[in-house]
């Protein structure tokens, strides 16, 4: 009795693990491989760069400019020097144009922003350290053109969300998807940070979406929430309940035809993602940064906190950092950059029992190219480049339980 009283309380409260070992030299040797496959990975990116300071890809049709606007955020939170004549050139073309793709132009606001980090912001980034209040003060040019890009992506929403344009001759109706929509977020935070009044009520009608999108119900389980270190050198894991709960690429929506209105579903193959579920963890961050001075907020934060929980929650059960789980196998980068994205807004070191930076890396670090590179080509580059250099501003966690 008195046995399985105590495995109860162990459970409940914490669990402790073997004496952790001092990791000094080895977290200094894999800080010094992490920077030279940054490193090696910018000065691909640059051999690549056209002289014109672009970038080219075979989604430029999809998404015109969209491969350019990444490089360069890569490169400038690999702390590339903005003022390098190689990333003028790029940043004159980007803000010489106006991007009307929803990918395209958040990436754009989100290099933008990136010019104007400050040193000790990246240091801290890069140290796993907050940022305290992050500001932006950027030029008049550039304010204008984060003001038209949000105008932009506020009028292009399609059911409150974003997605692909049906274009003028169709008669289909998208609806939005979760791929869509956490760029668009990511585009206007990064406008947020630079000083550009986003309404309130854009970030509750999302939050209604995320909400109601993920998965209603899952297997319980404690998850592993933080870890310490006792003065004896044994590890302590406070655990917290969740329920396994994932997110997919689109939701039900309705569609009002004449006066009556019906619901269209996703396909039976849209299953819940690491791709997707890291989305709906970095979107939920983002809107509770934002949201957390609105008093009609409050009665909100106990369900986001739950519903971030329970994210990673199905990101443990289904851990992987060799593919992406339950997703299409060609995004597997796009997995990676939105796991660190995940962890970072979440606040997360551990995803259940893994240090999700650690084996991300390590992963990344035994595949990069002898050229430097990463994958298939550009944007694989480009997202193990951000996933290295723990690109992703930490956001306001205040309220959100751990």
């Amino acid at each position: 009795m008195k046995r399985a009283l105590l495995l109860v309380l162990l459970m409940v409260f914490a669990v402790h693990l073997p004496p952790a070992s001092a990791g000094g030299d080895e977290d200094r040797e894999f800080r010094r491989r992490v920077d030279a496959a940054i490193t090696a990975g910018c000065e691909h990116l640059l051999r690549t760069q056209q002289p014109d300071g672009t970038w080219q890809s075979p989604y430029d049709e999809k998404w015109p400019g969209g491969a350019t606007a990444l490089a360069c955020l890569a490169l400038l939170v690999s702390e590339i020097n903005p003022w390098r004549d190689e990333m003028q050139k790029t940043l004159q073309w980007i803000e010489s144009r106006k991007f009307e793709r929803t990918y395209s132009a958040a990436i754009a606001m989100m290099a933008i922003e990136a010019c104007h980090i400050p040193p000790d912001e990246f240091k801290a980034m890069r140290e796993d350290r907050p940022v305290e209040k992050p500001v932006r003060k950027v030029t008049p040019q550039r304010k204008a053109f984060l003001e038209w890009h949000v105008k932009m992506l506020l009028g292009g929403r399609q059911h409150d969300a974003w997605g692909y344009p049906a274009g003028p001759d169709s008669t289909s109706d998208w609806g939005g998807d979760l791929s869509n929509l956490q760029y668009a977020l990511l585009g206007l935070k990064s406008a947020s940070r630079c000083g550009i009044e986003i309404e309130d009520d854009a970030w509750f009608k999302v939050l209604k979406i995320l909400l109601t999108a993920q998965e209603k119900e899952g297997p319980k389980v404690r998850l592993i929430v933080s870890k310490s270190v006792d003065k004896h050198g044994y590890e302590t894991a406070e655990t917290r309940p969740a329920e396994v709960r994932g997110w997919r690429y689109r939701w039900p929506y309705s569609v009002k035809v004449g006066s009556s209105a019906s619901v269209v579903n996703p396909g039976p193959d849209d299953k819940p993602s690491g791709s997707m579920t890291t989305a709906g963890i970095a979107c939920l961050a983002i809107i509770h940064s934002e949201l957390l001075r609105s008093p009609k907020y409050q009665r909100e934060i106990r369900d986001v906190s739950q519903a971030i929980h329970d994210g990673f929650a199905w990101l443990a059960a289904n851990w992987a950092v060799d593919k992406n789980p339950g997703g299409n196998p060609v995004w597997h980068y796009y997995y990676l950059y939105g796991l660190e994205r995940a962890g970072v807004l979440g606040g997360r070191k551990w995803i259940g029992e893994h240090d999700w930076y650690r084996e991300g890396a390590e992963y990344l670090l035994a595949r990069q190219l002898p050229g430097g590179g990463f994958g298939d080509g550009l944007l694989d580059t480009c997202f193990a480049l951000l996933f290295l250099r723990r690109s992703t501003v930490p956001v306001a966690t205040t309220g959100l339980s751990k």
